[in-house]
């Protein structure tokens, strides 16, 4: 097609590893950069080349997008990574045979997740599926409903970190009869994903209506949905006398 001759006539002699010049560079990003869920379709690529020209962006051997320069040889383009396989990517500019110096980073899509929860009568274990979250120690980035208060008040000293993926809130107390809605803001991978889980229901692991540790101490089983089953045999089921407090 006549355009893949005119891109080959243009930029192929860049592909087979010319030398650099001072003057084609990418500016931003810089190495290391990370494209996310929220940036992926138009993710900024700018740099310097040539005056008057074209640049042909790669990412992965890929041409993404072609962009003209200025007078003073500056560019900008915004590009989509959709059709990008998750995972390294290394970004070049190719201008009239000459290249860039490649930046690596990494397009990741996928947001963390909290894959286990365990609550007790003062603490709750949080599980994610990613290591070395951001702001993961702050207690403001923890809200509960009905409220529940850390066992002191600010900071990041109630939250210990238990393993890379692992972390422990200490809790001034939770209620056994309670079964508490936790809301995560502000927490994401290095990449920028936040959290999936933004609303997750605590005390309550087998769906029941019942609050887990109320089960637990009445002799019910925590993992098994029972509600409706009558224990005692007094003609009420476990989820009635679960409300009325009367096991």
């Amino acid at each position: 097609c006549l355009p893949c001759a005119l891109f080959l006539l243009l930029f192929l002699p860049a592909l087979s590893g010319a030398d650099t010049p001072a003057g084609i560079r990418i500016t931003h990003p810089r190495n290391g950069f990370f494209v996310n869920r929220y940036n992926f379709d138009d993710y900024l690529i700018s740099g310097t080349a040539e005056a008057d020209g074209a640049v042909a962006i790669f990412a992965n051997g890929i041409l993404m997008e072609t962009a003209p320069t200025d007078t003073r040889g500056r560019f900008s383009v915004q590009i989509d990574f959709s059709n990008q396989i998750e995972g390294p990517v290394t970004l070049l500019a190719f201008q009239e045979g000459l290249r860039s110096v490649p930046l690596t980073g990494t397009y990741d899509m996928t947001p963390p997740e909290i894959t286990a929860a365990a609550i007790k009568e003062e603490s709750i274990n949080l599980t994610f599926n990613e290591s070395n979250l951001k702001n993961a120690g702050q207690e403001g980035n923890y809200r509960f409903s009905p409220s529940l208060n850390f066992k002191t008040l600010g900071g990041s000293d109630d939250i210990a970190r238990i393993d890379d993926v692992s972390y422990r809130l200490s809790m001034k107390s939770i209620p056994q009869h309670e079964i508490v809605t936790l809301i995560l803001s502000g927490i994401t991978d290095a990449a920028g994903n936040r959290v999936d889980s933004t609303h997750l229901i605590l005390n309550d692991g087998d769906a029941d209506r019942m609050a887990d540790i109320w089960e637990a101490r009445h002799g019910l089983d925590p993992e098994m949905a029972d509600g409706l089953s009558d224990d005692d045999g007094d003609g009420f089921s476990n989820y009635q006398e679960y409300l009325a407090r009367s096991h």
